[in-house]
């Protein structure tokens, strides 16, 4: 497992922890500001064996600092084109905040 916590994390930088720890079961991202551009993207050609993304208290759907609702579905867009959508089985994120 990969723990990162209260950092602050740019778009280029995200994509460099997913991909590196791509390898492992679980990552997750604690109460960490994040700023993702419109163009995020993952590599397609790492071989992805993650089956846990702990987005909790980095998720906040009303925060722009954070993970909000618009960088969420940035996120899981450029996951879902590439061999994370077949190893990811959970993605977490606070409850009260984002619907299941």
């Amino acid at each position: 497992q990969v723990l990162l916590a209260g950092f602050e994390i740019d778009s280029e930088n995200l994509q460099t922890i997913i991909e590196t720890a791509g390898k492992v079961a679980s990552l997750a991202i604690d109460d960490c500001r994040v700023s993702i551009r419109k163009e995020f993207a993952l590599s397609k050609s790492v071989d992805y064996k993650m089956r846990s993304l702990d987005l909790y208290r980095t998720a906040r759907k009303y925060n722009s600092e954070f993970i909000d609702e618009d960088k969420l579905k940035l996120l899981l867009s450029a996951m879902a084109s590439t061999g994370l959508k077949g190893s990811l089985k959970s993605v977490h994120v606070k409850e009260s905040k984002y619907p299941s």
